[in-house]
């Protein structure tokens, strides 16, 4: 019953209703607002949930713990679940920055409190907002005509996101489902007794004005041409992962520039703007937005040396008014696989002073 009440106030105050529909009493307090809840030990693995009946799964990548697409007559939706450590900018920052997206201006604290919809998010006080827009991602020609909708909450495992946007219609259609997909999301009663794996804590890193945790057991090296950091990770497997943190003066040649170049190494094929952004992931770096990009193939580097099959790459790119900062993974793909949360964990730490 509370689900329905939730999706009618949702649609009640995006369909044009004079009246907003209230049925949930939100928090008065800025300090309140749900979801502003640090974690006190992130666990990303900890998370279930179940997917919604219709909803295609594209897997995990990057940050991403789940992504999907929905079809729909007018277009497909975008779905995906993430889950970052502490309050990963919380409530304003990141509505700001949906907002942002869909061509829409900031709002403040005040604002937020009357926008958003309390609701659980695997059993902890979150809240779930919508808006329209023109949807432009991470600098995609604006896309009139679309619908965002996102839940957030704060767990002492981590924070919850989970964001769907697309065409109004087609998003229009599923926001009942994307309620229930909130619902659905949960954290094992056994997963606050779990112990993180035995090893070293991550060390502190820093180099020109960039700091970082590197992940326990990655190797440091002598930063190479160009770098600010090299590490070496060492798979099960037997196989090695080279990890690069970089800066570049002004864009550094821009996103497209730098992942079609990057997909050469692999051997792939460039891809022209529009279908390279619907491969990019969304991020937040030091401060900054961010894409990442996950690529497979046969890597052959900037050697031109022969290519070496099965490989896997991922990359970050996250760009200011001043320079462009590079975080960069490529190995055997079980070797990355296996690092892929921590290369992510690192990219995370990263703050700029």
């Amino acid at each position: 019953m509370a689900q329905r009440l939730l999706v009618a106030a949702l649609l009640a105050s995006l369909l044009g209703c004079g009246e907003k529909v209230r049925v949930y009493t939100v928090p008065k307090a800025p300090t309140n607002t749900p979801a502003a809840r640090p974690a006190s030990e992130f666990r990303p693995d900890a998370f279930k949930w179940e997917t919604p009946e219709g909803w295609v799964d594209q897997g995990a990548s990057g940050q991403r713990l789940a992504s999907y697409e929905i079809p729909g007559a007018d277009g497909p939706a975008d779905g995906s679940l993430v889950v970052l450590s502490g309050e990963a900018g919380g409530p304003l920052g990141n509505v700001n920055r949906w907002r942002s997206q869909m061509g829409l201006e900031a709002m403040n604290e005040e604002q937020l409190l009357e926008q958003i919809q309390p609701v659980r998010i695997a059993g902890y006080p979150g809240f779930v907002i919508a808006m329209r827009g023109a949807y432009r991602g991470m600098g995609d020609t604006p896309k009139p005509g679309y619908f965002l909708i996102a839940g957030m909450a704060g767990t002492p495992f981590g924070t919850v996101f989970v964001k769907l946007v697309g065409p109004d219609p087609t998003v229009s259609a599923e926001v009942e489902t994307f309620i229930h997909f909130l619902g659905s999301i949960r954290v094992p009663e056994a997963a606050g007794t779990h112990s993180p794996a035995a090893g070293a804590a991550p060390t502190a890193g820093s180099a020109s004005g960039f700091h970082w945790q590197t992940p326990a057991g990655w190797h440091e090296l002598a930063p190479s041409s160009g770098r600010l950091a090299s590490f070496d990770a060492h798979g099960s497997d037997g196989g090695h992962a080279d990890i690069s943190l970089y800066k570049l003066l002004g864009d550094g040649g821009g996103i497209e520039q730098n992942i079609n170049r990057w997909r050469g190494q692999l051997q792939l094929p460039p891809l022209e703007p529009d279908a390279l952004q619907a491969t990019l992931l969304e991020l937040q770096v030091a401060g900054r937005s961010a894409v990442g990009v996950e690529l497979h193939g046969s890597y052959a580097g900037m050697g031109g040396g022969a290519p070496q099959a099965g490989f896997t790459m991922l990359g970050v790119i996250a760009l200011s008014d001043s320079d462009a900062l590079f975080a960069k993974m490529v190995g055997p793909a079980a070797t990355v696989a296996e690092h892929k949360q921590a290369f992510f964990q690192l990219v995370e730490s990263l703050t700029q002073e």
